[in-house]
């Protein structure tokens, strides 16, 4: 049974906001932040609730990439295909990067005519640093 996305009022608002983020990977507690910061607290129950209703609904996509990480979810207008990318995690920060890149496609595409092995771009996720984090440490 396919479950009901409900156009309350919260979920409204969850969903504007989602929608000006759009393309950015997001949390449940990125979005209780944001209105905590309005004075418009919603529950952080009720934004996961919302969030799962649009991800079944296709509104939102969601990205689980380990146990230790908040799944997150981004809102892509119908125009924008994201099927094909990489996920990038930092380390230290815990930054989630949408990571899209021609030499990495060309590195699946290897791998699947070389080695028969079709990688899930969508649960791909490599770990290191991220350019600010990078930074700080004395990198580049």
């Amino acid at each position: 049974m396919e479950k009901a996305f409900y156009r309350t009022k919260q979920a409204e608002k969850i969903l504007a906001y989602v929608q000006k983020m759009s393309g950015e990977h997001i949390t449940a507690k990125d979005i209780e932040k944001h209105f905590a910061g309005l004075d418009d607290n919603i529950g952080l129950a009720k934004i996961y609730r919302h969030l799962e209703q649009m991800a079944d609904k296709g509104v939102v996509k969601k990205y689980t990439v380990d146990r230790n990480t908040a799944a997150c979810f981004q809102f892509l207008p119908p125009d924008r295909n994201c099927s094909e990318h990489f996920h990038l995690k930092c380390e230290k920060c815990g930054k989630l990067i949408h990571f899209e890149c021609d030499e990495f496609a060309s590195i699946q595409e290897h791998l699947a005519k070389k080695h028969g092995f079709a990688v899930n771009s969508l649960k791909t996720v490599l770990y290191g640093l991220c350019d600010e984090c990078n930074k700080k440490n004395g990198g580049r």
